[in-house]
């Protein structure tokens, strides 16, 4: 008989937008099977690019894993000292299960 084939799974993705007047990257995910392959970093790079391109000079993320962005050059930054950019502070898992923090980087030409 013939061989099903598996479900194509994209490998992962990144979301870029613009909220209160600032670029974010308002999402990055990479599937749990290609994980640990620079993929993330790859994502990450593409998305600076195109902010660059774009004629952004920095940008704005919520992680809720910090430690990995910080790895990539990204900085914490107090959530007072942020825009507003998303609504995690205000979910009744903040703080508890979902510890987010607000995150910036300056890209550079």
């Amino acid at each position: 008989g013939a061989r099903k084939r598996k479900p194509r799974q994209p490998f992962g993705g990144a979301a870029l937008e613009t909220r209160d007047g600032v670029f974010v990257v308002a999402d990055l995910a990479v599937n749990k099977e290609y994980r640990n392959q620079h993929i993330g970093k790859r994502l990450m790079e593409t998305v600076e690019e195109e902010i660059i391109r774009l004629g952004g000079t920095d940008a704005w993320l919520v992680g809720r894993l910090p430690d990995y962005y910080l790895k990539l050059g990204w900085e914490t930054v107090a959530r007072e000292q942020a825009p507003d950019i998303s609504n995690c502070f205000s979910c009744s898992r903040y703080g508890k299960e979902c510890k987010p923090q607000v995150m910036y980087k300056a890209l550079t030409y």
